[in-house]
């Protein structure tokens, strides 16, 4: 399920979403595509930014369990 909230098929329809309500508020259509802009380039950085946090961890974890399997068994 958490691949599929970093899908960036998810990412614009979460935008879409996010404009079509601007829109119904009757906000300025500039105002609506400047948010629309902003998630654009907002929302994938911080999945790619979180994505590559967990990826950096795991290999931590990994790492420390290879170094202390190598003490016990030496």
């Amino acid at each position: 399920m958490k691949e599929k909230l970093k899908s960036r098929k998810f990412i614009m329809s979460l935008t879409a979403v996010i404009c079509g309500i601007l829109g119904m508020f009757n906000l300025p259509d500039t105002t609506v595509n400047s948010v629309g802009n902003i998630l654009m380039v907002v929302l994938p950085a911080v999945a790619y930014i979180i994505t590559e946090g967990r990826i950096a961890a795991a290999h931590s974890r990994r790492q420390r369990g290879d170094r202390h399997r190598g003490r016990r068994g030496g």
